[in-house]
């Protein structure tokens, strides 16, 4: 999981600014628990952005792999390429 060796630190309105400054400086990701409401986790967009780009790497390689396990199970589907005249000449 992600954020499994994060410091943990309690949410307080008064210090939000502070633990933003500490979830960009420290790249560290601020869990905010808040009372009979689901809890937050604040982090710094590029945190965010590695953590999207990390999921969509894992997804576009499970499709990969996917279409691999499905070829060699003998269901894969072959699709032609057709190449224009214009093309051919290059």
């Amino acid at each position: 999981m992600f954020l499994s060796h994060q410091h943990y630190l309690l949410y307080n309105r008064k210090n939000l600014k502070n633990y933003g400054e500490k979830a960009v400086e420290n790249k560290e990701e601020i869990f905010i628990s808040r009372r009979d409401k689901k809890n937050l986790v604040l982090l710094s967009v590029d945190k965010y952005n590695k953590i999207i780009k990390k999921i969509e790497k894992y997804e576009y390689w499970k499709k990969i792999d996917d279409g691999i396990k499905e070829l060699n199970a003998g269901i894969g589907v072959h699709h032609l390429i057709e190449v224009d005249d214009e093309d051919k000449k290059r």
